[in-house]
């Protein structure tokens, strides 16, 4: 039998037959006096912990033992069929989130800039500023004679120097991507 509850709190503890450590729940089953503790079981590769005020889904094993088998956090999904986002958020306010597109996009808390692969634009940037100091050296290696009013030669030379750019700033060190080739 299927049950409903609101949950009033969220703790770390042991599973039915005490040997593993299991998110358990605080459940407010048919009153709001009747708490219950519950333990809480989600999908593979998903530790999501329900705020209290979630509504539970509760699945009865036996006369003595309960589980919550699925949450509702009650903010307005948005998805496309084939769509998934993933959020954290705090009093129904969505914080940070990732949107997997069916187009083959992943959005990270948007759309409004990209992601790069990194160490592939700093090699060609690299190689750019390599070659303008190439340049730059040859340019310095000869002189600018100038012809100026009253016989005078004016010589000039260095007039430009290296480039220093840096795009190191630029680095997110938060979001790694997979490298090209990497398996």
């Amino acid at each position: 039998m299927a049950m409903k509850g609101i949950v009033t709190g969220t703790f770390i503890g042991p599973n039915k037959n005490g040997l593993e450590n299991v998110r358990m729940l605080w459940v407010s089953i048919s009153e709001p006096t009747d708490i219950q503790p519950v333990q809480y079981v989600s999908q593979s590769g998903d530790d999501t912990a329900p705020q209290v005020g979630d509504e539970v889904t509760i699945v009865q094993i036996s006369e003595s033992f309960k589980i919550a088998i699925a949450s509702d956090d009650l903010i307005t999904p948005t998805m496309l069929p084939g769509e998934k986002k993933t959020y954290s958020f705090l009093s129904g306010t969505i914080k940070a989130f990732i949107n997997y597109l069916i187009t083959g996009i992943l959005e990270l808390n948007g759309n409004n800039d990209y992601a790069v692969r990194f160490n592939e634009l700093q090699t060609a940037f690299n190689e750019l500023k390599l070659s303008h100091n190439t340049l730059v050296a040859l340019y310095n290696l000869h002189e600018h004679v100038l012809d100026v009013p009253n016989n005078k030669t004016l010589i000039t030379a260095n007039q430009t120097t290296p480039s220093v750019a840096n795009i190191e700033p630029a680095k997110v060190l938060e979001v790694k991507i997979k490298g090209l080739g990497e398996v």
